[in-house]
């Protein structure tokens, strides 16, 4: 049903480039961004670099409430073999230092996080010949090969 404060829904379509912490723009030409009443939707993309492999991102939130920020945000991210540079950058620049950049990673994952309930996950990650260097570890981890399924009660990694 829609609100009758936001009957309407708009469509906006525009170049998209992404660039977080120092490294190199994603861009996605011709980005869809959708407006229906509170829900803010970016429809599936194709983020890429000329250095990268593209990544599909999508994204929605509900800001019913703009003072206290979004009630749900989800995003969903899909690629292959892609650098843990191009993460490493993103996490660091989320403020989440020490994330692995050497190596890559497939994912086929999607996050879902409501206002005072914990986030929910779900898909799968694989690392292939990630180096990892945790600030509590006095050497760095090489991770050859590590499955990590996500599931809404249970996390389950292989190797």
């Amino acid at each position: 049903p829609r609100s009758t404060l936001f009957p309407y829904t708009t469509l906006f379509r525009s170049d998209l480039a992404v660039r977080a912490g120092g490294g190199a723009p994603l861009t996605a030409p011709g980005a869809k961004l959708e407006f229906a009443g509170p829900m803010v939707r970016l429809l599936p993309v194709q983020l890429s670099s000329s250095s990268q492999r593209s990544v599909t991102v999508a994204l929605s939130l509900d800001w019913t409430t703009p003072v206290r920020g979004p009630r749900l945000l989800q995003v969903a991210v899909a690629g292959q073999h892609l650098s843990l540079a191009l993460f490493s950058n993103v996490a660091g620049a989320l403020g989440w230092p020490g994330w692995p950049s050497e190596g890559s990673v497939s994912m086929n994952a999607k996050a879902t996080m409501e206002r005072d309930t914990p986030p929910v996950f779900s898909g799968s990650l694989s690392f292939s010949k990630a180096t990892w260097s945790p600030p509590w570890l006095a050497q760095p981890v090489r991770l050859h090969n590590l499955r990590i399924d996500l599931a809404q009660r249970h996390v389950r990694a292989t190797g």
